[in-house]
């Protein structure tokens, strides 16, 4: 039976009355520094609405699903995806997706799933 770990999400907290995004791209920034580091230089998407374009609607546009703001990071056996989200107009925070993508050969599975996290 299959039960290895296949997907690990996690999210910052929230950020409140960050409407242009200051505090959350600071903090983006310096994980995809370290993303980069480990995983290579990232696919960087940074979509902003013509709606939204004022700095104070950053979050706005994400809120409403009309911008995105994420970088993917392809490593040998797991993906990452750095992203920024709004739960609210006002609301924001940054999330990590761990997508593993499997293991080429049949060692010391355990310990190859840690050395990817």
């Amino acid at each position: 039976p299959d039960n290895q770990l296949r997907r690990i999400e996690s999210r910052g907290k929230d950020i409140r009355h960050d409407e242009d995004g200051a505090q959350l791209k600071a903090r983006y920034k310096a994980l995809s520094r370290a993303l980069s580091g480990k995983y290579g230089k990232g696919e960087t998407h940074h979509d902003i609405s013509i709606t939204w374009r004022k700095p104070t609607e950053f979050l706005m546009g994400l809120y409403r699903g009309d911008s995105v703001y994420y970088t993917t990071f392809k490593g040998e056996e797991v993906d990452v995806r750095l992203e920024i989200r709004a739960t609210r107009r006002f609301v924001g925070h940054y999330r990590l997706i761990f997508e593993y993508s499997g293991i080429q050969d049949s060692g010391d599975k355990s310990s190859k799933e840690r050395d990817i996290l």
